[in-house]
């Protein structure tokens, strides 16, 4: 029986010593292709005293530097941005490649830019896949991203507060118009896929597989959207100006304040809504991502977990974060089953979230609404 296995790998947040060691452990793999799922930039903030031109020199070295290791793996390799990723800077190292490619010089010959929808067909003796490509992250616009927004690249304020996002062009993405930037105040510029541009592609949903940067939002309390974090007031920018609503609060805001206990931790959905809407009416069943570090595994649409190496007509995967060591294999077989498997460089795979928090009571788990 023929099968496609698919290398994933996700979010080494600037270990680019790490990729190294990955790229040579997916090589040793023999995967027919592999998909980096975005996250390139650090987690911790550069600091205070750089320019934006320091920063800017400084991740797109870190680009550069991790898709030439994934180069050295030797098949095709798919990238897309997530939600820490600079599309601008992204998106200059392909125009920088394509400069080299022209000149003749020594290029990335094996990265495929992929932040752009559409399908890639990819076929093993018979056996065929359609891969499909969600770049970026819906929940970094907060409500704003809904049945009209565009997908493309947003401005984001440096210092990335939520209540910030796309002031500068909030008429304009209320109307569901495309956000306008100036590349060169130092604006942070993140892209995002509204999901329900996926209709107008998917049209053999039963050998699509979906690769996004943030997940669907999946049922259980132990699932691959799930992320550990606390509820607080936060102040978000609403249609008539600042206001406050509880909220869900992830990352390193949600890490000082468990740190200094001013709050309880809990599990929260943390994936796309809208995202899972899509998915259930098109009827994909196969999806992998990353962005949420600790929620790596292997569950249905539900959340109910399949075990590693186990065949599934349904199947959904965070292979973990890379910058911990982590990648993962998915096998797909001509009848439409798919299996993964999770490794790490160093040894036995880690359940990160029982790491940080153990288990939580059901009564602690918050579900974010659907946005």
């Amino acid at each position: 029986m023929a099968e496609i296995r698919i290398g994933l790998v996700t979010d080494n947040h600037c270990r680019e010593n790490m990729m190294g060691r990955l790229a040579d452990a997916l090589k040793a793999q023999n995967p027919d292709a592999v998909v980096f799922m975005g996250d390139i930039p650090p987690l911790e903030n550069p600091p205070k005293d750089w320019t934006a031109e320091k920063i800017r020199n400084w991740q797109t070295i870190a680009t550069y530097k991790t898709f030439e290791r994934l180069n050295t793996i030797g098949v095709p390799v798919f990238v897309i941005p997530g939600n820490h990723d600079d599309y601008r800077l992204y998106e200059g190292v392909f125009i920088d490649l394509e400069e080299k490619d022209e000149n003749g010089e020594p290029g990335l010959d094996n990265i495929i830019d992929a932040a752009y929808l559409g399908i890639y067909g990819f076929s093993k003796n018979g056996n065929s896949l359609d891969l499909v490509f969600v770049p970026g992250a819906e929940n970094q616009s907060s409500f704003l991203i809904n049945e009209k927004c565009s997908t493309g690249a947003y401005r984001v304020l440096p210092d990335g507060r939520v209540e910030s996002l796309y002031a500068k062009n909030l008429g304009k993405l209320l109307k569901g118009e495309q956000a306008s930037f100036d590349a060169e105040d130092g604006d942070h510029l993140v892209y995002i896929t509204n999901p329900n541009d996926l209709k107008g592609i998917v049209t053999a949903p039963e050998k699509t597989v979906v690769f996004s940067h943030q997940p669907p939002m999946i049922g259980g309390d132990d699932s691959i959207d799930c992320s550990i974090g606390v509820m607080a007031k936060q102040q978000v920018l609403g249609p008539n100006g600042p206001e406050y609503s509880d909220a869900f609060l992830v990352g390193p805001m949600a890490q000082q304040i468990l740190m200094e206990k001013k709050a309880k931790p809990v599990i929260g959905h943390a994936g796309s809504g809208l995202l899972a809407k899509v998915f259930k009416e098109l009827g994909i069943k196969k999806g992998f991502s990353g962005h949420i570090h600790e929620a790596a595994g292997i569950v249905d649409m539900q959340g109910r977990p399949i075990k590693e190496g186990e065949y599934a007509k349904e199947l959904f995967g965070n292979p973990g974060p890379a910058f911990e060591g982590d990648y993962g294999i998915a096998t797909f077989r001509q009848d439409g089953t798919a299996a993964m498997q999770r490794f790490n460089v160093d040894g036995p795979v880690r359940n990160y979230r029982q790491e940080l928090t153990g288990k939580l009571p059901k009564s602690s788990l918050i579900v974010i609404p659907n946005y």
